[in-house]
């Protein structure tokens, strides 16, 4: 009874509201400040239609040639493209680089270089 009794309050509440009533003028951003007394009205605004005008048609004509003409004609060409194929390898791949090292050697090595010295000798004079 409750469902039926607000469905019929909606409806006669709906058809109560006057279609020209709501024609209300448009409210501002600032509408509810007195500062700002300025009203706005809505402007109609009507599109101009152009009338339509003769436009001349020119045909092309056929005219004879006495010789052939050479037309280029574009033809695709298949161009080769190299595709890589990729195999799938375990990651992380154990790779041998040759580095060198050093190495210590536990007894000691003699060089021997020559080494320039100028020796002095000293002249006896007999006086």
């Amino acid at each position: 009874d409750f469902i039926i009794l607000s469905v019929v309050v909606a409806l006669v509440a709906g058809a109560a509201i006057d279609p020209q009533s709501k024609t209300v003028e448009k409210r501002d951003l600032y509408d509810e400040q007195e500062d700002h007394a300025q009203e706005s009205k809505p402007v109609v605004v009507t599109k101009k239609v152009p009338v339509p005008y003769p436009v001349k048609v020119e045909k092309k004509v056929p005219i004879f040639v006495d010789r052939p003409v050479v037309v280029p004609i574009k033809v695709p060409v298949k161009i080769p493209v190299v595709h890589k194929q990729y195999v799938k390898v375990p990651k992380p791949f154990p790779v041998i680089v040759k580095k060198p090292y050093p190495v210590f050697v536990k007894k000691p090595v003699f060089v021997e270089k020559p080494i320039d010295v100028t020796v002095h000798i000293k002249k006896k004079h007999k006086h």
